[in-house]
């Protein structure tokens, strides 16, 4: 007879962090997804290539931000 096995249970800390990481992910391609749209609106000729360029480059800043978790710092404080 085998021992049904025992599953370690998770702290509230780690399913928070997991559930941050998976959101973070989920952003971060969903800005992705907005960088691709950008440069095919700039192909199109439906946006000048000037503007397009700096969205996309504030894109890729704020897309690299979310991956780092950066975008989080200094939330909750007061300004």
């Amino acid at each position: 007879m085998t021992r049904p096995r025992r599953y370690r249970r998770r702290t509230f800390a780690e399913v928070t962090a997991q559930a941050r990481i998976a959101e973070r992910a989920q952003v971060a391609q969903f800005g992705r997804w907005q960088i691709a749209a950008v440069t095919q609106l700039i192909a199109a000729g439906k946006v000048d290539a000037e503007s397009g360029s700096l969205l996309s480059t504030r894109l890729e800043a704020f897309v690299e931000q979310i991956e780092q978790g950066l975008h989080l710092q200094g939330e909750g404080k007061p300004s």
